[in-house]
């Protein structure tokens, strides 16, 4: 912004409050963000964890029937 004009002195309230409202437009306005918009809902949190455990339980198990289709197939139970 031209703060001079025709060579003339500017006011400096002026100036002052011009650079405010400048300086205003470009922060970036910061809304308080509460707990409760963050947390997740007790039912959310709790078929996660089911669902991590049903997999968790998936996966051991096919870990376990192919441990023991390699001791089938070594012969180790006769």
């Amino acid at each position: 912004m031209q703060y001079l004009l025709d060579g003339e002195q500017g006011n400096t309230e002026m100036e002052g409050l011009l650079h405010s409202t400048e300086s205003n437009d470009l922060k970036i306005p910061s809304l308080p963000i509460s707990t409760a918009a963050i947390m997740p809902s007790p039912i959310l949190l709790w078929r996660f964890k089911v669902f991590v455990l049903t997999y968790l339980a998936i996966c051991f198990l096919f870990v376990i029937l192919r441990c023991l289709k390699m001791l089938n197939e070594v012969n180790c139970f006769g």
